[in-house]
């Protein structure tokens, strides 16, 4: 995406990424002791042995001196795919068949960097025959001097690719709603914490799309399949989900809401350039030489373990006979559907929606264009033009438009959370807009219009959760409230701002269970 979803600066990722892995590292000798006997039979022999490790790869990839799609590239914080030399690239084919190369898997097990979330419970949470090559999964890590990604056996192919998803899907993304972990015994809380499973999925799905891009899949002039796009559609969907899903922690909100934004704009980059294959191979399904025991990455159609428990204590859907269940995109219904389980219309308006501040709205408009001359079966899908009105509706300041919107079931649950990101924004225009017009005085008489407004109609027209919040939020920019009316003749709508520094004091919102949580519980999570 364009330069208002661009990341922070390599060095502040990778300082927070450091820090945030303190966080879920193995936390004593005695553990890291035990992590031997999880490794798989074959590889505890090789244990102790001076064995050639990653670090010990020769620089080249292959014996040809011929450079592969991986050279000299990297995705994620400075990743540009319009600056690679296509027609020098050579594609790479991973040959490794789990979702971590025991190769790193030795390393990591010797310098106990086993996580906590990758830690075998075999017949507890992990069936009894499952070994650290059953839970463990490749790191990100970036191309060095001494270090090269791009080797055949370090690389995952896309099937393996997908069924890490699937894996993270299943086994790891709801574990800090699953109650209480033994893993996680020795931390403050024996449940797995919010930010430790988001930092593990971030961490694990970047070198996912590393994969692909170490494989030349970039559309146009490289490769291009319904596994790449379904991968990258998967990943889209948890970044926009965590958005206001972790709203509630401060942590996220002033220090990884902005990475996860950034990352979520590369992967929509990414998926761009797939559904503008000139082949048009995003929705190309290639048959696997192996008999794989997973459809499109899913091993199962519900969650593996308890069942979720949301952080405001309801319980969350987890049957396999759920109406929700024969909806899905993904997995054996995604395998009978014309578009291989891909989604391009969700995805192109999901887009919409996270750039609707770049250029003043001209990127979006631009796109938008785009889409209406060379693709207008999805232009004119029922999703992008939902995102169109939530634009139209930003652009035009329309306040009670856009929180109808939000508000609306018809409204998916993923457009909602992106959504979230300028309920800020919308709610600040309101207020101003409203402080204006309501409190405006007679020519002659020079009494107010409207001078009162019922304090629960605020709540209502602008999602807020309650009354004490627009009370909050009304006090935030000098507007005044008594008892349950909104005093407009004595006030002046004003944005605080730090003495210090001088800049705008933002009023973050809280996380909107009534408006937007509650569509989890409708069922209302995608387009049908």
């Amino acid at each position: 995406s364009s330069s208002s979803n661009s990341p922070p600066a390599n060095s502040n990722n990778e300082d927070l990424a450091a820090k945030n892995a303190l966080r879920f590292a193995p936390s004593n000798s005695q553990q890291e002791q035990a992590l031997t006997k999880l490794l798989p039979d074959d590889l505890k022999a090789r244990v102790g042995q001076q064995s050639q490790t990653t670090e010990r790869i020769p620089l080249s990839g292959n014996n040809s001196g011929e450079s592969s799609a991986g050279d000299g590239f990297d995705d994620g914080d400075d990743d540009d795919l319009n600056i690679r030399n296509l027609s020098s690239a050579k594609s790479l084919i991973g040959t490794c068949k789990n979702m971590c190369p025991d190769e790193e898997l030795l390393r990591r097990e010797r310098e106990g960097d086993i996580q906590l979330l990758e830690i075998t419970d075999p017949g507890g949470l992990h069936p009894e025959h499952w070994t650290l090559r059953d839970t463990a999964v490749k790191r990100f890590r970036r191309s060095a001097a001494d270090f090269k990604l791009d080797i055949p056996e370090l690389v995952r192919p896309p099937e393996v690719l997908e069924r890490v998803c699937g894996y993270l899907e299943e086994w790891v993304m709801e574990r800090d709603r699953q109650g209480p972990d033994y893993r996680f015994a020795q931390q403050p809380s024996i449940v797995p914490p919010p930010l430790d499973v988001y930092q593990f999925i971030w961490d694990r799905t970047r070198m996912i799309r590393k994969d692909f891009i170490l494989q030349n899949y970039i559309g146009n002039g490289g490769k291009c399949d319904a596994r790449a796009v379904r991968c990258h559609e998967r990943i889209a969907r948890w970044h926009a989900m965590c958005e206001h899903q972790l709203s509630h922690i401060p942590d996220f909100v002033q220090h990884q809401s902005q990475q996860n934004i950034a990352e979520l704009g590369q992967t929509m980059k990414t998926l761009n350039l797939y559904y503008d294959d000139a082949l048009g191979r995003s929705t190309l399904e290639v048959a696997s030489e192996e008999k794989l025991d997973h459809n499109q990455g899913c091993s199962s159609d519900i969650v593996m373990g308890k069942s979720p428990i949301d952080f405001d204590g309801s319980a969350l859907s987890n049957a396999t006979d759920g109406d929700d269940v024969s909806k899905r995109l993904i997995g054996k219904h995604g395998m009978k559907s014309p578009t291989r389980g891909t989604a391009e219309p969700e995805m192109r308006g999901l887009y919409i929606l996270l750039t609707m501040n770049n250029e003043g709205g001209m990127e979006v408009l631009k796109y938008s264009g785009r889409l209406c001359v060379q693709r207008p079966d999805v232009f004119y899908s029922r999703p992008v033009q939902l995102a169109l009105s939530v634009f139209q509706s930003k652009k035009e300041h329309n306040y009670a438009r856009f929180f109808k919107i939000l508000r609306s079931p018809a409204t998916p649950y993923l457009y909602a959370c992106i959504m979230f990101k300028y309920v800020e924004h919308m709610r600040k225009d309101a207020l101003m807009i409203m402080s204006k017009t309501y409190g405006a005085k007679h020519k002659t008489t020079g009494e107010p219009f409207f001078d009162s407004y019922p304090l629960e109609n605020l709540v209502e027209l602008l999602c807020y959760e309650n009354e004490e919040e627009a009370r909050e939020a009304c006090l935030h920019y000098g507007i005044t409230v008594q008892d349950d009316q909104v005093l407009w003749r004595h006030s002046k709508f004003c944005e605080p701002h730090d003495p210090v520094k001088n800049t705008i004091i933002q009023l973050k919102p809280r996380k909107m269970i009534r408006t937007i949580e509650c569509k989890l519980r409708v069922g209302n999570d995608g387009f049908v």
